[in-house]
């Protein structure tokens, strides 16, 4: 049996930001579009051209991650990678974002 990968551009539109109304210590990842996928991987780099590691793993009902493992002030940037049956996908990259505390909360 031959299996065959596909690997497809980016139709998804990718968004990182600092979690608003929390003490810096956490980047929100959203994403919208077509991905036909059983999952999706959300990977960080330092720099846009990486090295990028997968940071979380979500399902492919989900269009929100939470990185709650960041540094305030640290500049990163995202890319996520579906992976399905056949296909896979790789997005654009964005960044950089970092994270900072909020003076005021604005939820209250």
């Amino acid at each position: 049996m031959l299996l065959v990968l596909l690997v497809l551009s980016s139709q998804v539109a990718l968004r990182a930001f600092d979690t608003p109304n929390d003490d810096g210590s956490s980047i929100t990842v959203t994403w919208q579009g077509d991905t036909p996928a059983q999952s999706i991987e959300i990977l960080r780099g330092m720099t846009s051209s990486g090295p990028f590691e997968k940071i979380g793993v979500a399902a492919a009902n989900y269009s929100t991650f939470e990185d709650t493992c960041v540094r305030g002030g640290q500049s990163y940037y995202y890319r996520i990678h579906t992976v399905g049956a056949t296909t896979a996908m790789v997005s654009e990259v964005v960044g950089p974002v970092s994270a900072a505390a909020q003076i005021f909360d604005t939820s209250r």
